[in-house]
């Protein structure tokens, strides 16, 4: 009797979950196929689905519904990338594609036939997206929701990629790695979680002190929108003759990248 309750319990809970989820029509997953498919003619990589992204895209379908209009601009006067961020979401860069039609072969039809929304598609860019068709009297209103999402990596990891990607560099240069040191690291975050916390402020404050204590060092501090792209004027201390690294690393989003971006401090010193 006991386990039937708890059988109960857990179909129940099941249940409520179910019920809460935002379902994914059949003429949804279609439409995305139709765009990784696109993207797979062009050797591009296909688009993932993102569920966050999706609620952002179902919202507006629905909501150009009731206005009864085809439009990027909402109800309440909002544009596509608000509805992002207003969501929540990391992503370095957006983009929207919307279209009212009778059936889905004819509205894809429809958006590669149009430059904006073909670029949109086939943006290799892009990584994250997702389709929402929202029906009302016979008339689909769709949403295509593009981003190039900001994968949420954990400190060690991101450290993990950023020295991986300068040792290989250093490699080619015939050069040595570079090994991280615990109190480099300590000061490069420290580093970073300040500037993102005021979104401004000088990095000399930060240098100034790493001269008197430690010697000679170089700092680096730097916005990207992916692990392995650093700044070119950066790399030229890539090849200094140093033997330690400190890494600090954040993702972020305000007044130094309002959609999201990641946020690096590096720094060179000797043993």
């Amino acid at each position: 009797m006991k386990q039937s309750s708890t059988l109960i319990a857990v179909m129940l809970t099941l249940g409520l979950l179910c019920r809460d989820m935002i379902a994914e029509t059949e003429k949804e997953k279609q439409l995305f196929a139709y765009m990784n498919s696109e993207r797979s003619r062009d050797n591009l990589r296909k688009l993932v689905w993102d569920r966050d992204v999706y609620k952002v895209a179902l919202d507006h379908s629905k909501d150009m519904a009731k206005m009864q209009k085809v439009s990027h601009k909402g109800s309440d006067n909002s544009q596509p990338h608000e509805r992002i961020r207003a969501a929540q979401i990391f992503a370095s860069r957006t983009a929207e594609n919307i279209a009212g039609d009778i059936n889905i072969i004819s509205a894809h039809t429809s958006l590669m036939k149009s430059l904006y929304h073909r670029e949109n598609i086939l943006d290799p860019e892009f990584t994250h997206a997702a389709v929402a068709v929202f029906e009302k009297q016979g008339y689909l209103y769709v949403t295509e929701v593009f981003i190039q999402k900001l994968i949420d990596y954990s400190l060690a990891e991101a450290r993990a990629v950023i020295l991986n990607y300068i040792n290989g560099y250093r490699q080619k240069k015939k050069l040595g790695p570079l090994v991280l040191s615990k109190s480099l690291n300590n000061v490069a975050q420290s580093h970073v979680d300040l500037q993102t916390k005021m979104s401004a402020g000088s990095p000399l404050l930060i240098l100034g002190t790493l001269s008197r204590q430690m010697g000679s060092v170089l700092v680096n501090v730097y916005t990207t929108n992916s692990l392995t792209f650093i700044p070119e004027q950066l790399q030229v201390d890539f090849t200094k003759e140093n033997t330690l690294l400190g890494i600090g690393f954040k993702r972020t989003k305000g007044s130094l990248c309002p959609g999201g971006c990641y946020a690096a401090a590096l720094i060179f010193g000797e043993k």
